[in-house]
């Protein structure tokens, strides 16, 4: 009786011991893992920092008036072609 005790509780304390281990590792995996996305999404982050600034500078109003005028040859029309019409 005393014997089955006894292998009982080293097989649990051994179990225990692996379960420990396996615990661990999966941590530091997970650890690994979550500064390698951290990493991404500071780039990530660079990058639509980066994205906004050229948005905001090719949508200005001013470069797509100077864009209008070189590519396409558009002008502002004078007040006597302007035409205003009432529905």
């Amino acid at each position: 009786m005393k014997w089955l005790v006894l292998s009982t509780l080293i097989v649990a304390v051994v179990w225990s011991g692996l379960a420990q281990v396996e615990t661990q590792q999966q941590r530091r995996e997970l650890f690994a893992e979550k500064e390698s996305l951290r990493v991404q999404l500071d780039e990530l982050q660079i990058t639509w920092g980066k994205l906004q600034l050229e948005l905001a500078t090719f949508a200005g109003y001013v470069r797509i008036e100077e864009l209008a005028r070189e590519k396409l040859s558009m002008h502002m029309p004078s007040i006597e072609q302007i035409q205003v019409l009432e529905p």
